[in-house]
């Protein structure tokens, strides 16, 4: 009778898990008031918001290996449901060498590629999908993941 009971709750916690190709992070029962509050303890800056999403501006991360330097940015965004508290996190990075070793991070949208919880963990887009889901779980709600 336990193994019954037992074998609904792991179907549901794999369904709600982190899955390949996921590139969405819901995150539900947070405040949009505590979202931008966080974003902002956590050096964000916001580019644009309103009643219903908040996009942040490049962040620029830098990673140490031996002599070399690599950098890469991301870029959130947060679309809200004010009725139902749910927040949809998806973002974008950019991880392009030249550009960031000589001009900084480039602010261009269209230089940024979607986020997604692919390829190994070493990779920038997946370093990038663990920095939104490190957010996601800051904010203290429940979270589930898309791919959407």
């Amino acid at each position: 009778m336990k193994i019954i009971l037992l074998i609904p709750m792991f179907l549901f916690a794999m369904a709600h898990g982190q899955q390949k190709g996921d590139n969405t992070i819901i995150v539900k029962g947070t405040p949009f008031e505590q979202i931008v509050g966080i974003l902002l303890a956590d050096k964000y800056l916001i580019d644009h918001e309103n009643d219903s999403e908040i996009v942040t501006k490049p962040i620029e991360f830098v990673e140490q290996k031996n002599q070399s330097t690599k950098k890469y940015s991301i870029i959130m965004d947060i679309k809200f449901k004010e009725s139902s508290k749910v927040a949809l996190i998806t973002g974008k990075y950019n991880y392009n060498i030249l550009m960031n070793n000589i001009l900084g991070p480039t602010v261009n949208g269209a230089d940024f590629k979607p986020v997604s919880n692919i390829e190994s963990k070493s990779s920038y887009i997946r370093k990038s999908f663990i920095l939104m889901d490190n957010f996601a779980k800051s904010l203290n709600g429940q979270i589930t993941y898309a791919k959407l």
